[in-house]
């Protein structure tokens, strides 16, 4: 896997099945400063946002979360 591409502005947070994704985000948002860009509950629960490297390393040990993905951008041509 090469560089993430520099127009992917963020990472999509995940949560496990059983989290409630817009009180889950709001919390971990005001816990570690940053702000969803937008939150998902249909087809899975979570969130995408601008985060440091610091937040995804403090979020990848938060319970609630099931994984963490680099935003990506794909074209077809």
């Amino acid at each position: 896997m090469g560089a993430p591409d520099p127009r992917a502005r963020g990472f999509i947070v995940v949560f496990h099945d059983s989290v409630e994704a817009e009180l889950e985000a709001a919390r971990l948002a005001t816990m570690y400063g940053f702000q969803p860009r937008s939150v998902w509950t249909a087809a899975l629960e979570g969130f995408s946002a601008d985060l440091s490297r610091e937040v995804v390393a403090e979020l990848r040990c938060v319970p609630a979360v099931d994984y963490i993905e680099h935003e990506q951008v794909y074209t077809l041509g």
